[in-house]
Formats: structure tokens, sequence, C-alpha cells
């Protein structure tokens, strides 16, 4: 799970590509769910699984408005040769993954992720 306890108006941008995130980059976030319940079809493209297939290295920083960036959080995803079923992070919060599970759920520790003044 990625997220920022710092400001609502704080966006996630990650890259899957090993480049830095930009304001450009895809936007990963739990917070904004809060804001837009109401629009579903818009929450369902920021808060969704990213899928990995193939060994992947996910980059992943806060952005919020008037205040620096916080830094960059590098995670890096091996995947076993033809793999059967393909795997991915799941957008749900907490949980448990059942043994045999092509989901895994990945937790932040609380200030990995900062976005200081």
């Amino acid at each position: 799970k990625l997220s920022s306890e710092i400001n609502d108006d704080d966006k996630i941008h990650y890259t899957t590509d090993g480049s830095p995130p930009t304001m450009d980059s895809p936007m990963y976030n739990w917070i904004a769910s809060r804001w837009w319940s109401s629009r579903e079809s818009e929450v369902d493209s920021i808060n969704h699984p990213i899928e990995i297939t193939k060994d992947t290295t996910i980059k992943a920083k806060v952005i919020g408005p008037g205040r620096r960036d916080s830094n960059v959080v590098t995670f890096t995803y091996k995947v076993k040769e033809d793999p059967t079923e393909r795997s991915k992070i799941s957008s749900r919060q907490g949980g448990t993954v059942e043994f045999g599970s092509n989901e895994a759920l990945i937790e932040i520790p609380p200030g990995a992720l900062t976005n200081s003044d």
C-alpha cells in the first residue's frame, strides 16, 4: 500500500520503468477515494492495482502543493520465468492473502513516504 498521512492534497506519483516519478507520472492514492466516492469510475482509474508481469522497479514519491516533494522510494520485484499467473499489488487496504494466491499486499512503513516543508 502506498500512502501519505501528511495532507489530503498530497498525491503519490509512481513509475514502473525505473525512472524518477514526476507530476506527469501515474498517480496512486487511497486518500482520493474519500473525496471522490460518488464518482466511482474516476476513483477506479486512480486507486487500481499495479499489475506486475515481469521484473519491475517501482519508484514513488509524494507531491503536494506548496511544499517540497518527498524522497523517492524504490521497490524492486522479480518475477519467475514463465509464471503461470500474473502477480499484482492489491489496491485494497490491509488484509491477508491466501497461500498460492497470485496477489501481494505490500505495506510501506510509516514515514517511508514523507513530504517535508
